[in-house]
C-alpha cells in the first residue's frame, strides 16, 4: 500500500535503475530487476516506505551507485538521474561554504567509504534550471542478513527557506555593521570640522582616508586649487605612490583633463564608471593604466560662499559605478573638506596677519626713525651757534625729512584705501618723462641731487594716467631704501619696448661707487620699505607691472613698466589750478588749533605774509573770536576739546556775516568721509597737516566755494 506525498512541480516520474524508467511508486508498480539491486533494497516494502517519506530520499547498491529514489529526491534535484549515477542525483553540489564538491566527496559517499553515518550535513543543490536549494544530508548505512554493509541511503531535508532566511539575516546584520562603521566615520568626520588637527596634511589626508573607506575605493586625492601656479595641487592622497602623483598630482584645472579637471571647471560631480570605455576620457587613459584604475568619483570642494576651493576623488581598480549613499557620503566629505580647509586657512591667516603686521609696524617704525633722528640732529644744530651755512644746512635737512615723514604717513592712508579698492585715478594724457624728472628732483630730496644718472627721451613719452598718483608711485619706488642710502645714486632710464614705456631704477649707496668703506644696511624684516607696496598697487591701478630685479645690501634695481596712451583719454580733465598772486590780499584770519605749538607756528607763518592773525584753542573759544573779530578767513582744527571743528564750523555758518568768510579744515584727518564731513558743516576747503605755505595761501586767496 502506498501514500501520495506532496512534491513540487518540478517533480519527475520516479525511477529504478534495474529496468530504466518506471511508473512512480505511487502506481504501485512490482517492476524491478532484483539481480542488480542489494538484498533488501529492492523489494516492494523499500520503495513504498521510500515513497512514503515527506522527504527526499534516495538509496544506492555498496558502490554508491543510485537503486531507488522517491518524487520528492526528483523535485529536490529538478531531474531523475540518468542511469548509473552514484552517490547523489543533482546536476552539481558544493559545501555550505560555496566550495564545490565533487559527487565521489558527497556525504554519502564519504559515508560508504569510511562506513560511517552521518547526519546534519549542509550542502547546496544545484539544479538544471540554475537555481539552488539547501538540504542537510542524512547518509545512513543499510546492511544484509548478514551483517555486511549492502549499501545506503541518504534522506535529504529541504531547508531553503530557513537557510533564506538565515541568509537575510546575514545580510542585514552585515548592512547593520556597515551602517555602525558608515556613522562612526561619519562622526570622526564631525569631530575633524570642529576640531581640526594642529598638521593641516594629516586633516586633510584623515577626511580622504575616511572617503576610501566609505566607498571601499583603492586610491583617493584631494586636490587643491593653487591660484598662483593656476592648478590643482595634490593636498592629500592614499594609495598613490610618487609615480602617480606624477601624473595626477599637479594638473591645469581644464575641461577635458580628466575627471577632476573637468569637475573643478565644470563645478559639478563627474563619475567615470569605466574609462576604457567613456570617449571622454581618452587623454585620461595612459594615466589610468599607468597607475591601475579604471573608475574615477570625483566631488568639487566648495567654501560656504560658493568658492571653488579644490576637487575629492576616489578611483577604482574595476568598472564601477557609486551607489546613491556613496555619492552622499561623498558630498558630506566634501563639505568636511572644504570646512576643514577653511579653518586651516583661517588659522593660518591669523598666524600670517600676525606676522605681517609686527612686521608692518617694524619696519613703519625703522622708517619713521631714520628721518626723526636727522630732525632731531638738526634742531639740536639750530639750537647752537653755528655758522649761517651750517644754520641754512640744517634748516634744509628738517625740510627733507619733514617731507620724508609726510610721505610715508600718506603712503600709510593709500595702503588701506588701495587694498579696498576706493582710489579713484583722474586720468589724463601724461608725459613720463616730467614726472620721473620731477620725482628726482623733488619727490626724493633724501638721494643725491648731484649724482644721478638719468637716461631719459628727449620727445615725450605718453602714457594714460593720474599724475599725481603716477608721480606718488615713483616717488614712492624711489623712497624704496627705507631711508638706508642717504646720499644714495639714482641711475634712471626710460624707454619705449613695443607698446609699453619701460622704466628701469637702480638705487645704490654712494659709498659703494667711491670705494669707500662700504655700509652695510640691516634690514630686519627684509625688503623694501611700506611705500612700495603703495606704488606696486598704483602701477598696478594703471595697467602696468613693477618687478624687482636685485634687492641686495648697497642696491635695489626695479623695472616699471606702463601701457603707452593712444591717444588723449576722454575722460581727460584741463588743468585749472592757477598760481597763486605774488602779492595777496590783507586778511583778518581766526585760527583755532588746541595745539598750541601748531596755532603759534601758524600765526607767524601768516603774520610773516602781511594778515591780521587772531588765535583760539578751543571751539567755543573758536567761536567768541570770530563773532567778534567778523575775519575774512578761519582756520579750524577739527578734533578740539569743548566743541569740534566741525560743530564750530556750523555755529559759525548760522551768523550772517560769515557768508562772504572763508573757512579752512585744517586738520590730521583725511579720509573720504572726514572730507564729506567738513564739506557737510560748512568747510569750503580741506587741508591735511601738515600743509605747505603755498596750498594754504592759493586757498585763502581762493575764498569760498
Amino acid at each position: 500500500m502506498s501514500r501520495k506525498t506532496p512534491t513540487d512541480e518540478t517533480a519527475a516520474p520516479t525511477q529504478d535503475r534495474a529496468t530504466g524508467p518506471q511508473r512512480s511508486f505511487r502506481s504501485g508498480s512490482e517492476g524491478v530487476d532484483r539481480a542488480s539491486t542489494g538484498r533488501g533494497a529492492g523489494d516492494r516494502p523499500s520503495r513504498e516506505l521510500l515513497q512514503a517519506l515527506p522527504v527526499a530520499a534516495y538509496t544506492t547498491d555498496a558502490t554508491g551507485t543510485i537503486l531507488l529514489f522517491n518524487d520528492a529526491a526528483v523535485a529536490l534535484w529538478g531531474r531523475a538521474p540518468e542511469r548509473s549515477r552514484r552517490w547523489i542525483g543533482a546536476t552539481a553540489l558544493s559545501s555550505a561554504d560555496g566550495s564545490v564538491l565533487a559527487p565521489e566527496d558527497c556525504p554519502l559517499a564519504v559515508t560508504l567509504r569510511e562506513r560511517r553515518p552521518q547526519s546534519r550535513v549542509p550542502l547546496v543543490i544545484g539544479r538544471p534550471d540554475g537555481s539552488q536549494r539547501y538540504v542537510l544530508a542524512h547518509p545512513q548505512l543499510l546492511y544484509g542478513e548478514s551483517g555486511a554493509i549492502v549499501g545506503a541511503i541518504d534522506v535529504l531535508v529541504n531547508v531553503s527557506g530557513q537557510a533564506r532566511a538565515e541568509a537575510e539575516l546575514a545580510r542585514a546584520q552585515a548592512a547593520a555593521a556597515r551602517h555602525t562603521a558608515d556613522i562612526a566615520r561619519l562622526h570622526e568626520l564631525a569631530s575633524i570640522r570642529v576640531t581640526a588637527p594642529p598638521a593641516p596634511r594629516e586633516a586633510l589626508l584623515h577626511v580622504v582616508r575616511i572617503l576610501v573607506d566609505l566607498h571601499g575605493a583603492d586610491f583617493g586625492l584631494l586636490s587643491l586649487f593653487d591660484p598662483e601656479a593656476g592648478s590643482l595641487r595634490e593636498a592629500a592622497s592614499v594609495g598613490l605612490d610618487a609615480a602617480a602623483l606624477a601624473l595626477v598630482g599637479n594638473i591645469a584645472p581644464l575641461r577635458g583633463v580628466g575627471a577632476c579637471g573637468t569637475s573643478f571647471t565644470e563645478r559639478r560631480r563627474v563619475i567615470v564608471s569605466d574609462v576604457d570605455e567613456d570617449p571622454a576620457c581618452e587623454g585620461l587613459r595612459e594615466a589610468a593604466q599607468t597607475i591601475g584604475f579604471r573608475a574615477v568619483h570625483s566631488t568639487p570642494l566648495f567654501s560656504r560662499d560658493g568658492e571653488i576651493l579644490g576637487v575629492l576623488s576616489v578611483h577604482f581598480r574595476r568598472p564601477r559605478t557609486p551607489s546613491p549613499r556613496e555619492v552622499e557620503f561623498a558630498d558630506i566629505c566634501a563639505r568636511a573638506a572644504a570646512d576643514t580647509v577653511a579653518s586651516i586657512r583661517e588659522r593660518h591667516g591669523v598666524q600670517e596677519s600676525t606676522r605681517r603686521k609686527d612686521a608692518f609696524l617694524a619696519t613703519l617704525a625703522h622708517e619713521l626713525r631714520n628721518p626723526l633722528a636727522a630732525m632731531r640732529y638738526s634742531l639740536d644744530v639750530l639750537g647752537s651757534e653755528v655758522a649761517p651755512p651750517v644754520a641754512a644746512a640744517a634748516h634744509d635737512a628738517l625740510d627733507r625729512q619733514l617731507s620724508q615723514i609726510v610721505r610715508l604717513v600718506d603712503d600709510l592712508l593709500d595702503v588701506g584705501r588701495i587694498a579696498s579698492g576706493r582710489i579713484e585715478l583722474r586720468r589724463e594724457l601724461v608725459d613720463l618723462v616730467h614726472v620721473l624728472r620731477d620725482a628726482i628732483e623733488t619727490g626724493a630730496p633724501w638721494l643725491d641731487p648731484t649724482d644721478h644718472a638719468l637716461a631719459l627721451p628727449t620727445a615725450p613719452v605718453l602714457v594714460d594716467g593720474d599724475p599725481i598718483r603716477l608721480a606718488q608711485a615713483f616717488g614712492s619706488l624711489l623712497a624704496g631704501t627705507d631711508g638706508a642710502f642717504v646720499g644714495a645714486r639714482a641711475d634712471v632710464e626710460l624707454t619705449v619696448e613695443g607698446d609699453h614705456a619701460v622704466t628701469r631704477v637702480r638705487l645704490h649707496d654712494a659709498a659703494t661707487t667711491a670705494a669707500a668703506v662700504p655700509r652695510t644696511v640691516q634690514r630686519p624684516h627684509g625688503g623694501p620699505g611700506v611705500g612700495l607696496g603703495v606704488a606696486r598697487r598704483l602701477i598696478e591701478l594703471h595697467g602696468g607691472t613693477i618687478t624687482t630685479l636685485a634687492e641686495e645690501p648697497h642696491s635695489l634695481e626695479f623695472e616699471v613698466r606702463l601701457p603707452l596712451s593712444a591717444g588723449r583719454h576722454p575722460y581727460a580733465e584741463e588743468a585749472a589750478t592757477d598760481p597763486p598772486s605774488p602779492h595777496p590780499r590783507r586778511l583778518r584770519v581766526v585760527v583755532a588749533d588746541d595745539n598750541e605749538d601748531a596755532a603759534a607756528a601758524l600765526e607767524v607763518l601768516l603774520g610773516l605774509m602781511g594778515h591780521e592773525v587772531h588765535v583760539a584753542h578751543d571751539g567755543v573759544e573758536a567761536i567768541e573770536l570770530a563773532d567778534r573779530v567778523k575775519p575774512d578767513a578761519i582756520v579750524l582744527d577739527i578734533g578740539m576739546p569743548r566743541l569740534s571743528g566741525l560743530d564750530a564750523c556750523r555755529e559759525i555758518r548760522s551768523h550772517a556775516w560769515s557768508d562772504h568768510a572763508v573757512i579752512v579744515a585744517l586738520t590730521g584727518w583725511g579720509q573720504a568721509e572726514d572730507l564729506r564731513r567738513s564739506f557737510d558743516a560748512g568747510f569750503d576747503h580741506h587741508m591735511v597737516k601738515p600743509c605747505d605755505r603755498a596750498s594754504l595761501t592759493a586757498l585763502l586767496e581762493r575764498g569760498r566755494r
